[in-house]
């Protein structure tokens, strides 16, 4: 188990700023329902507070400004399923490495073909 490193810093009610070893964050929104904005892209929040429930959905940057263009971001389609797929293979929506059976993409989410 690694070590991490997590800070978040209260501005205003429902604002507080995250900084992390991946890069500072604002998170908008009361307990229950927040939006982050980071650098990876906009992520949505929704839970029961006390509970430990929630629900996290993440739209990569790429994705949002797909939509904003009206031009959504799509993966491109290949013949050879993520089962087969060589170590070190690039997802072929954002480049990124990927695993053998991995089924999503851990950099932008897309689903490997």
């Amino acid at each position: 188990m690694g070590f991490r490193l997590f800070r978040r810093v209260k501005i205003l009610p429902g604002v507080t700023v995250n900084m992390s070893r991946s890069g500072p964050s604002l998170s908008l929104g009361p307990r229950g329902y927040k939006k982050t904005i980071s650098k990876r892209g906009l992520r949505t929040t929704v839970g029961l507070p006390g509970t430990g429930i929630y629900y996290t959905d993440l739209e990569s940057w790429k994705k949002v400004q797909g939509s904003q263009t009206g031009n959504p971001a799509s993966p491109s389609t290949s013949p050879h399923p993520a089962s087969t797929a060589a170590p070190g293979i690039a997802c072929p929506h954002c480049g990124q490495t990927t695993g053998t059976s991995w089924l999503f993409c851990p950099h932008c989410g897309t689903r490997l073909p």
